[in-house]
């Protein structure tokens, strides 16, 4: 062959392109002969909710400042041309390709691919289907799985090892898609990211370390340790802390006169809290793990795990109340439990479940603090209560079934 091979892979909000954005983009050019020629990679922000972040591994916040598809397809369309275009299960990011240029009425002829799922199954008709596996069964080197670069390459060194065992029934035309309106944004990498909550949980101990020391403040008052750490948990209820929200948590502390010390042990106070909320039930759950330590890792609290061996299954305090019967709530973002199941759990506790955002809405539930959904971003206009779906669950069970 004599044409570059284009190994393209989309990480996405979901699986119907008619309804789904692409969130992440890799592609990797190679030469007939398997040299790589070039490579991209570019989170993308859809405009919306992003889908199940615990597959995918992109949150919302992630995406924040990503550039939007039609601002860098030009730069794709570049790379793409005069390629034969690869993918591994190809009808999928065919599909996605497909509408991203159609959404922004950008020319492209007929689009085919080389599907390295189909030369799997021609060369090794016995052999795995998942791209991992069929890397582990040939021996080729891995990647991180749903990272879309990774993913690109995985599927380009598994091209390569196929054309040397099998030769391809059909080989589809070099690609062609304009190269008009050029892109107007950088690319922006997964990996030159940095999480907000990471950017947050910096923030929050560098206000922290610049309160008085120990030996600078005189014993404070019970009053004033309970009223911070019900600050706190009113912060956190979207399981992030904004950086406004930040410097009001250090100037109530410092106005209480609460030390550098004093506060970092009512934060591991806190956290001994959830940790025992999370072992009353006998059970830690994978999402109350992931939630704990998220909490942990926002307010800096580290080796926090041991504390689900002492706390002895007890919560120490219930900071958190009950959601009032009568409540009105609506669901934004794909939860960890299904939205029906989650939707009817509420309205056994005698909530009133809304299927948009109004201004007179007490609660949004959100699967990402950081959503981009037409619900998230009314919810932020009209000043509507904000809680993640973990601290919501929870809350629940402080709510008694009504009959």
């Amino acid at each position: 062959m004599k044409s570059d091979f284009v190994t393209i892979d989309f990480e996405t909000t979901g699986l119907t392109a008619a309804s789904n954005r692409v969130i992440e983009v890799g592609i990797v050019r190679t030469s007939p002969s398997g040299e790589i020629v070039e490579q991209f990679s570019s989170l993308v922000n859809p405009g919306r909710d992003v889908g199940r972040t615990d597959i995918h591994g992109i949150s919302a916040g992630l995406l924040r400042t990503a550039p939007r598809f039609e601002e860098i397809s030009g730069e794709i369309a570049r790379l793409l041309n005069g390629g034969v275009l690869v993918a591994h299960n190809a009808r999928f990011d065919l599909r996605f390709l497909a509408a991203e240029l159609g959404r922004e009425r950008r020319e492209y002829a007929e689009l085919d691919a080389l599907c390295t799922l189909e030369l799997m199954y021609a060369g090794y008709p016995h052999g795995p289907r998942k791209l991992s596996h069929c890397c582990d069964f040939l021996g080729i080197e891995k990647g991180e799985a749903h990272c879309a670069l990774d993913d690109a390459l995985m599927a380009s060194n598994l091209l390569h090892h196929l054309l040397d065992v099998t030769v391809p029934v059909y080989v589809p035309r070099e690609i062609e898609i304009s190269l008009s309106p050029v892109a107007t944004r950088s690319a922006v990498p997964r990996t030159e990211v940095i999480d907000p909550r990471t950017r947050e949980s910096s923030y929050l101990a560098g206000l922290i370390e610049k309160l008085p020391d120990d030996g600078a403040v005189g014993i404070t008052s019970a009053v004033s340790a309970a009223q911070y750490l019900n600050f706190l948990d009113m912060a956190l209820e979207d399981r992030k802390i904004e950086f406004e929200e930040a410097d009001e948590l250090a100037a109530f502390a410092r106005d209480a006169g609460l030390s550098s010390g004093r506060v970092a042990g009512l934060n591991s106070a806190y956290m001994a809290n959830l940790c025992g909320a999370a072992v009353e039930d006998g059970v830690v759950t994978d999402d109350e793990r992931n939630d704990l330590e998220l909490v942990a890792k926002l307010l800096g609290v580290s080796e926090w795990e041991p504390l689900l061996d002492v706390v002895g299954g007890k919560a120490t305090v219930r900071i958190q109340t009950g959601i009032p019967v009568g409540c009105s709530v609506c669901f934004t973002g794909s939860m960890r439990i299904k939205r029906d199941e989650i939707e009817s759990i509420a309205q056994t506790r005698g909530l009133v479940v809304k299927s948009s955002v109004t201004k007179t809405l007490d609660l949004l539930v959100v699967a990402d603090a950081d959503s981009e959904s037409t619900k998230a971003k009314k919810a932020r206009d009209y000043g509507v209560r904000v809680i993640h779906e973990s601290v919501f669950i929870r809350m629940l069970d402080d709510v008694e079934p009504t009959r």
